[in-house]
């Protein structure tokens, strides 16, 4: 957002991370106990599920989830602004992915974020293979990487997390990561650098429900975060048939 200016971003109504936020008490309400085939493992987190579905921790929890969100989300507006260090808004937008979590997979691993701060011991976390330290650093190499790859780039517009309306809501909330001047971009973070169909499968599917809302979208593209590839295919490609888009859109929402 820093590379385009405030002007030249349309950011997103409502990050999905709220509505992590707003649907933790009924995450944990509505997760249902699964042995992990380690008896100790299975102790812990038998007790978190009881701590979090204890009325008063659960809005003791709550509190410090909200609280944490009203947090970042003003990082977020002083990085963009020239306030605050890229690994500061980096250990926000990794408790922002948490949230999204919630929203998306009804996960509550993000009650180890409190538990930590709070007592120093996790519940849900027994698996974790980085610690949020690490994370911070891969993500740090991440982003100088999409860094030089921006200045090879003469793009001047940008729309943040584009949803698609009804659209999204059919088959299930989907939301693109971003969309720049008339090309619609999704990132991937692989370690290995392949092709796989279902990324294009994916991209060509925001982008049908992006044209049938009538967005300027005329390219879908890939961006490989480890390597710094970017691979596009414009929407009037010949490989593509007519009325690719239109009949692809119909599918997808059948299946949906």
């Amino acid at each position: 957002m820093k590379y385009f200016g405030r002007d030249n971003v349309i950011r997103e109504k409502v990050l999905a991370a709220e509505y992590g936020l707003r649907g933790f008490q009924r995450a944990a309400e509505s997760m249902e106990f699964s042995p992990m085939g380690n008896d100790d493992i299975d102790k812990e987190r038998i007790s978190g599920l009881n701590i979090i579905r204890n009325p008063h921790e659960n809005e003791l929890i709550k509190q410090y989830l909200s609280d944490r969100f009203e947090k970042v989300k003003n990082t977020r507006e002083m990085f963009i602004d020239g306030n605050s260090d890229l690994k500061t808004m980096i250990e926000g937008s990794i408790f922002l992915a948490r949230l999204d979590e919630v929203y998306r997979n009804r996960a509550i691993q993000i009650a180890d974020e409190y538990f930590l701060e709070k007592t120093g011991k996790t519940y849900f976390s027994q698996y974790k293979t980085l610690s949020n330290a690490d994370m911070i650093e891969q993500v740090y190499s991440l982003c100088l990487i999409f860094e030089s790859f921006l200045h090879t780039t003469r793009w001047k517009k940008a729309i943040l997390g584009p949803v698609f309306a009804e659209y999204s809501k059919k088959v299930g909330g989907a939301d693109a990561d971003l969309i720049v001047d008339d090309i619609l971009i999704d990132f991937k973070s692989r370690n290995k650098l392949s092709y796989k169909g279902d990324d294009f499968a994916q991209v060509f599917g925001y982008a049908a429900m992006a044209k049938k809302l009538g967005m300027n979208v005329n390219k879908v593209a890939i961006y490989y975060a480890r390597f710094g590839v970017f691979a596009s295919i414009r929407l009037d490609h010949p490989s593509l048939r007519d009325n690719f888009l239109e009949s692809y859109l119909e599918k997808i929402i059948d299946i949906a």
